[in-house]
């Protein structure tokens, strides 16, 4: 044995020493020079980033421009001392962006802070080449009033100014800024009113306009700015009617006045803004209807009326907007139908229509509108059946039709929905099964057909619903037993079955939702016993049973749950005790009737011999089992000897008895028998060698 030993050692040793050859050559020969040429390329770099870092621009502009510019930039630099702006080359300054074109002083950052500064008297200011001043974003905390002395940059092109802390009115005088295009003011302590005399902005593209203390109508005056494409008014509390002087705006595509106090009707002179897209009045307290002379607005593809006080009908005259996209009309005082002349809008994507005073039925015309991704319904008076026609909605994403009078059964035809990841039919009165064609819906990932008069069983065929997240059906006729292939949906987080005429057993199969965080299939005709197996669902952290059928013990093991936070199994017909390995669980709640966790627990509500064999109830923590050998179906306990049955008494690596084919070799390791019943030693030790050996002769011929 000795004389095994010391060769067992040398071919280690040799094995190593070769390794390490191997090793120091493959450095030398291969990365050495990689190494090297990287070091050369990263010092190249480095000397052409030094070549053009800090390069001045300013020659750029004249010495009259230059002198001029820098006089306004100096003035920002004393009113934000943290930019620490210095000298006299203003185009090297950290957040100064220089170009034939002009200077944009857009510092961002947390070095953005200070006041807005007033510009300086005695500046030509046709000489200042200032183009832009964006102080919006990057964590910029910018105070003090809206300068109206920045009424004299003649140049600039775009004044982006954000923060709560600025305050003061927006300036009447900005007004002659003759070369504006980007104005946007966001802040909260901003007062006044919208000045009129903005309507001077002839070159104005871009409004946006959110100043928490803002007041006032909206000027009519602004129908004059004929470039203004955008306008964002929103988070104000102006007040007044639309103006419909606006109709002039002759370039006007997108108007946003959502948040503000607004009221009157929606003019329908605005029919004449042909070149508008989107009309966003939201959360407003606009009233009335929806302006049939609309349909001749060509470009119309967004409307928002949401939260409002608009009333009356879907105009079906809309129908022939060409680009009419988005529709949001949800929380309103709308009635009557749907109109089945919307099917002719031939982008229309989405429909939101919850919560207002819609009835009839869903048109079987929009079946035909294979552009529609979303529709919100619920909560309406919409009655009828679920329409075969709408089978060809094969873009349709979300349908959301809970809570209101809708009845019939689910089409079977509904398969070809192939995009479909939402359906909504909690509260309406569809009956019928559920549907096993439904199966290859492997986008469906929510399914609410709570509080309805399904009924039937639960197809094991959904469980080909790869994408599903969420099934509600509870509080339904649903009956039958639970498809042990519900196992194979994968990413399943929520089913909730309860209050329902569902019966049998608890599918131990079920154990391989690893995905499944909340079952709740409480008041319910379950039976049988907790599935021991259910301790390996490794995400869940609620299960609720009350209220079944169930008997059996209490598996100790359903503690190894790692998320499990809720167990809720009270009015069962269990036996023995709550679990000390449950107990030990300081973050598990737990309710199960108080007998068992009564002191005679183990006693008087002891396990029957019939029910012991599936599970095993203790009052104390309960020992994890160690998995048998693979050469061995009998346990070995804690032994840890190769290929070993029985360890000494006392040791777990000294062992008393082989496995079949092995043979004892020095009174405590197992050798593989081989021919002439010599033994070949099979140790961890010998086998690191070996392919220690094997790898350093490989390297070695690689190399």
């Amino acid at each position: 044995m000795a004389q095994r030993a010391r060769r067992v050692a040398m071919a280690a040793t040799m094995a190593v020493a070769v390794v390490l050859m191997c090793g120091a050559l493959l450095v030398r020969g291969r990365v050495g020079p990689g190494v090297e040429m990287a070091a050369v390329e990263g010092d190249s770099a480095a000397t052409a980033s030094s070549a053009t870092s800090g390069s001045s621009r300013t020659g750029l502009y004249t010495a009259e421009q230059h002198s001029s510019t820098l006089a306004v930039l100096q003035a920002f630099a004393a009113a934000m001392p943290s930019l620490g702006w210095t000298g006299d080359d203003f185009c090297a300054w950290a957040g100064v962006t220089c170009a034939a074109s002009g200077v944009t002083i857009a510092p961002g950052g947390a070095t953005a802070t200070g006041t807005l500064p007033d510009l300086p008297d005695g500046v030509d200011y046709a000489l200042v080449m200032v183009r832009a001043v964006e102080l919006c974003g990057g964590g910029a905390t910018v105070s003090g009033t809206l300068p109206a002395s920045w009424s004299k940059l003649e140049r600039v092109e775009s004044i982006r100014v954000c923060g709560g802390d600025v305050s003061g009115t927006l300036p009447t005088e900005w007004g002659s800024l003759g070369t504006l295009r980007v104005l946007q003011v966001q802040a909260a302590s901003v007062s006044g009113t919208l000045p009129a005399a903005w309507s001077s902005m002839a070159a104005l593209r871009t409004l946006t306009v959110t100043a928490g203390m803002a007041s006032g109508a909206l000027p009519a005056e602004w129908a004059s700015m004929a470039s203004l494409v955008q306008l964002y008014v929103t988070g104000t509390p102006v007040s007044g009617t639309l103006p419909r002087e606006w109709a002039s705006m002759a370039s006007i595509a997108r108007l946003s006045l959502s948040d503000t106090l607004i009221d009157g009707t929606l003019p329908a002179e605005w029919s004449a803004l042909t070149g508008v897209t989107n009309v966003d009045v939201a959360r407003t307290r606009v009233e009335g209807p929806l302006p049939t002379a609309w349909a001749s607005m060509t470009s119309l593809s967004n409307v928002s009326v949401a939260g409002t006080r608009v009333s009356g009908t879907l105009p079906p005259e809309w129908g022939s907007l060409p680009w009419f996209t988005f529709f949001y009309g949800h929380q309103t005082q709308l009635s009557g139908t749907l109109p089945p002349e919307w099917a002719s809008m031939r982008f229309l994507t989405r429909v939101m229509l919850h919560q207002t005073q819609l009835s009839g039925p869903l048109p079987a015309e929009w079946g035909s509108r294979d552009s529609i991704a979303w529709l919100s319904l619920s909560d309406t008076q919409l009655s009828g059946t679920l329409p075969e026609e709408w089978r060809s909605l094969y873009r349709l994403h979300s349908l959301r039709l809970s809570r209101t009078q809708l009845s019939g059964t689910l089409p079977a035809s509904w398969r070809s929905m192939l995009s479909i990841s939402e359906l909504l039919l909690s509260g309406t009165q569809v009956s019928g099964t559920l549907p096993p064609e439904w199966g290859p819906m492997t986008s469906l990932a929510t399914v609410d057909l709570s509080m309805t008069q399904v009924s039937g069983t639960l197809p094991p065929q959904w469980g080909s619903m790869r994408s599903i997240l969420q099934m509600m059906l509870h509080g339904t006729q649903l009956s039958g037993a639970l498809p042990a292939t519900w196992a194979s949906l994968p990413f399943i987080r929520t089913l909730s079955l309860s209050d329902t005429q569902l019966s049998g057993a608890l599918p131990a199969e079920w154990s391989s939702l690893r995905s499944l965080q909340v079952l709740d299939a409480s008041q319910s005709r379950l039976s049988g016993t907790l599935p021991p197996e259910w301790s390996a669902m490794p995400a869940v952290t609620s299960i609720d049973l009350h209220g079944n059928s169930l008997r059996g013990p209490l598996p100790a093991s359903w503690s190894q749950m790692p998320h499990i936070r809720t167990l809720l199994l009270s009015d069962n017909d269990f036996c023995g005790c709550v679990p000390a390995s449950w107990t030990a669980v300081a973050t598990l709640t737990v309710d199960v009737d108080a007998r068992h966790r009564a002191a005679d627990c183990a006693t008087t509500y002891e396990c029957g011999q019939d029910s012991s064999s599936s599970a095993t109830t203790t009052t104390e923590e309960p020992t994890t089992p160690v998995a048998p050998s693979a050469a061995s179906s009998s346990s070995v306990g804690d032994c840890a000897a190769a290929n070993c049955v029985t360890c000494q008494p006392g040791s777990s690596a000294a062992c008393a008895s082989c496995a079949t084919g092995y043979t004892l070799m020095d009174g405590q390791t197992c050798e593989r028998s081989g021919q002439g019943g010599t033994g070949v030693r099979t140790t961890g030790v010998a086998a690191a060698v070996a392919a220690a050996t094997v790898a350093a002769a490989v390297c070695l011929v690689s190399v």
